[in-house]
């Protein structure tokens, strides 16, 4: 199911700092040119943009993209056959860099989240019936056949690996799953998050590599396994 993925979307959440949206415009500088980021050694991106909020966006040409604000940091980047080195790529390449060196530089702290988006585009054959009757049953027959469909919902909250040992620690773990008809395809989107509690200041305790070892763990086998 994983060649099904078609990008993953990561997001980072820290406590609202009008001093980091100060320092945009510098932060964007270093992504794109000091020789530590891993996003200038793939020459990632091509055009920058500033919107009326003052957050700033690097894109390309294919739609992948950074953007950041005063509580927000988020990139995504498309995948090609290429699930498990992109993963490892985010892991080893991109959240080193901004653990070390970027949220380091420009004082990025006091994290409140941490979020990943597998989106999966799938051709789904003979599932009409069974989307159909959901929503016949949804509505008591008042609807009995649909052309389109846009669905999420969440789960409930989930341990969290920190807070299972760790009594001081109120860490939790959500999950929301999202279902989009196209015309002849269905877009299904597994979102998982770990949700800190208290914050921790320093990236480099935000447990990065347990976070995306526990994200492909429930991805394989407990989103598949639905799907």
């Amino acid at each position: 199911m994983d060649k099904k993925i078609i990008n993953i979307i990561f997001g980072i959440r820290f406590l609202k700092s009008f001093g980091v949206l100060d320092k945009t415009g510098q932060i964007i500088d270093n992504i794109l040119y000091d020789d530590r980021s891993p996003f200038k050694a793939q020459k990632m991106f091509s055009d920058i943009q500033e919107i009326s909020t003052r957050e700033k966006l690097l894109l390309n040409k294919e739609g992948e993209y950074l953007r950041i604000n005063e509580s927000d940091l988020i990139f995504k980047v498309f995948v090609k056959d290429d699930f498990d080195k992109k993963m490892e790529w985010i892991q080893k390449d991109v959240l080193e860099y901004f653990a070390k060196y970027l949220f380091k530089k420009f004082e990025i702290k006091n994290f409140v989240r941490l979020g990943i988006v597998f989106n999966h585009k799938i051709e789904v054959e003979n599932k009409e019936k069974e989307f159909n009757d959901f929503i016949k049953n949804l509505t008591k027959s008042k609807i009995e056949e649909i052309e389109g469909l846009s669905m999420s919902f969440n789960t409930k909250r989930l341990a969290a690996f920190e807070s299972l040992y760790r009594k001081e620690v109120k860490d939790f773990r959500n999950t929301i799953y999202t279902i989009n008809k196209e015309k002849n395809y269905y877009l299904f989107s597994l979102d998982y998050q770990y949700c800190f509690e208290p914050y921790p200041e320093d990236f480099r305790d935000c447990l990065t590599d347990t976070f995306l070892t526990s994200s492909k763990d429930f991805l394989k086998k407990s989103f598949y396994e639905w799907l």
